[in-house]
């Protein structure tokens, strides 16, 4: 049996044109889109990805914190936490 952990957060950490470009699959990552979010698997293929030229800052921070915790994925919700120390974009 395998259990993987996960890192829950706010959409509200990421900009309204990475969610854009989240919700209409223009990043090359791996997405699982949700209804008020996304899961995104921290994996080799989209940590690599992530560190292309014009990849959003702010969520290559966030999937980086994610593999520093030992998470195998972000999840990213509206009705997820924000934390003090990540910057929050008000869209």
């Amino acid at each position: 049996m395998d259990i993987e952990r996960v890192v829950v957060l706010s959409t509200a950490h990421v900009s309204e044109d990475t969610a854009t470009k989240l919700d209409n699959n223009r990043l090359k990552i791996t997405v699982i889109n949700m209804k008020y979010g996304w899961f995104i698997p921290v994996d080799e293929y989209n940590l690599t990805q992530s560190k292309d030229d014009g990849f959003p800052t702010e969520l290559h921070n966030l999937m980086h914190m994610a593999k520093d915790m030992d998470c195998q994925w972000l999840h990213l919700d509206s009705a997820g936490n924000t934390v003090s120390w990540l910057p929050t974009y008000d869209w």
